[in-house]
C-alpha cells in the first residue's frame, strides 16, 4: 500500500477546524445575545387596564369585576388565575401562561389576563 495516500491533507484539517469555529461562534452568539425586554402581565376588564405586573416578580392580586372576583397569581415566571367565583371555572383550570401573547380569559367576569412585551426570545433552533 502506498503510504503517500494515507498522509493527512489540508482538507482533513481544514473542515474540522471550520466546523469548530462555527460551533464556537454559535455558542458565543447564544450567550451574548441581548435579552428581550421584560414581559409584563396586563389584567383588563371591559377594555380598561386594571393592573400591570412584572412577570419576573412573584405577586398575587384579587380583582373584583361584575360582582365577582378573580385571584391572579404570578409565580416563577408563570401566570394563573388561581381562584374565581364564577360557575364555569374555565379560567381557573386553564394552564399557566408564560410567553408573550398568551392570555387567560374569564368570560363571566369579562377579565382578560395577557402577557405583553416587545418581543420574544429569538428562535435559535431555526
Amino acid at each position: 500500500m502506498d503510504r503517500s495516500k494515507m498522509q493527512p491533507r489540508l482538507w482533513d484539517w481544514l473542515i474540522p477546524a471550520v466546523t469548530l469555529l462555527v460551533a464556537v461562534g454559535v455558542l458565543l452568539g447564544c450567550l451574548l445575545w441581548p435579552q428581550p425586554p421584560e414581559a409584563t402581565v396586563r389584567v383588563t376588564a371591559g377594555g380598561k387596564t386594571l393592573a400591570e405586573l412584572p412577570l419576573s416578580a412573584d405577586a398575587e392580586q384579587v380583582f373584583t369585576v361584575d360582582g365577582g372576583y378573580n385571584r391572579v397569581t404570578v409565580a416563577n415566571g408563570r401566570v394563573t388565575v388561581s381562584e374565581a367565583d364564577c360557575q364555569t371555572q374555565v379560567c381557573v383550570h386553564h394552564r399557566a401562561i408564560s410567553r408573550v401573547g398568551e392570555s387567560i380569559v374569564c368570560a363571566p367576569h369579562g377579565l382578560v389576563v395577557t402577557i405583553i412585551g416587545e418581543g420574544d426570545a429569538p428562535d435559535l433552533i431555526a
